[in-house]
């Protein structure tokens, strides 16, 4: 999923960001424990926010970008594994 972007940079990312957090609050009701979640970002000024909400939630998150992905392109990927459950 991803936002219809403005073509306003912040505006983009943070809308975003947004929605990355509300699929982290709907993922604690379907996933199970060590379950996996993967989200697309652009970097900006929330990105942490959102690595840290979801540091909490999972014993590894890391930063993925695909080779698909042109190098100068702010899309990367938050690759959350290990939930740990409620």
């Amino acid at each position: 999923m991803a936002p219809n972007a403005t073509g306003i940079k912040e505006l983009d990312h943070q809308k975003l960001i947004r929605l990355c957090l509300g699929l982290l609050d709907i993922s604690q009701s379907i996933l199970k424990p060590k379950g996996t979640m993967l989200c697309k970002f652009w970097d900006g000024s929330e990105a942490r926010l959102l690595q840290s909400r979801l540091k909490e939630q999972f014993q590894d998150v890391r930063t993925v970008k695909p080779q698909a992905s042109r190098k100068d392109s702010a899309e990367s990927y938050y690759l959350a594994r290990l939930y740990r459950g409620k």
